[in-house]
């Protein structure tokens, strides 16, 4: 050691890791992630492919608004109850029907359940409202993807809502 009055102090540092051990050997994958998006995606498709068959079928040989009622009204009742599943899922377990499938959930970053309003709002509601801003928006959401490369395999809408998929 030399007595260098100017010298830089000199210590050993073990920095604190980012998340708790167990939650960071038990990360969710991507593909995982990919997977419950895809089963999210697949089921939203069936609910609309099954609402133009309903308003198709209903349509017949009237025109306008009135025959496409069954149409709307099919959206109406799936789409509610896939809302209210979902909702139930993830105030619940932190997961969708995706998710679910997956085997992989939404907590907080120190391991604790996640609130529902923060999944909502922060997770879901304030990402779509920055995705609709011209050019920044598109911007964002691809951005928002591309994080998950990463080595916390984290996106944007995670660290924003300080949450973190782990697999159950």
């Amino acid at each position: 050691m030399t007595d260098n009055f100017y010298a830089a102090p000199q210590a050993e540092l073990e920095l604190p890791p980012r998340l708790p051990a167990d939650l960071r050997s038990n990360k969710a994958t991507r593909g995982s992630r990919l997977g419950a998006v895809l089963i999210d995606s697949v089921i939203l498709f069936a609910l609309v492919l099954v609402t133009a068959l309903a308003a198709g079928l209903g349509r017949g040989v009237g025109k306008g608004l009135v025959p496409a009622l069954p149409g709307v009204i099919v959206f109406g009742i799936f789409g509610l109850a896939l809302l209210i599943g979902n909702i139930v899922l993830l105030s619940r377990f932190g997961q969708t029907l995706g998710k679910r499938a997956m085997g992989i959930a939404i907590v907080r970053t120190d391991g604790s359940r996640c609130d529902l309003w923060r999944i909502l709002v922060l997770r879901i509601f304030l990402v779509r409202v920055i995705a609709f801003v011209p050019f920044v928006g598109v911007i964002f959401s691809l951005v928002d993807m591309l994080v998950i490369f990463g080595e916390e395999r984290r996106c944007i809408h995670d660290y924003m809502a300080d949450t973190i998929v782990v697999h159950t």
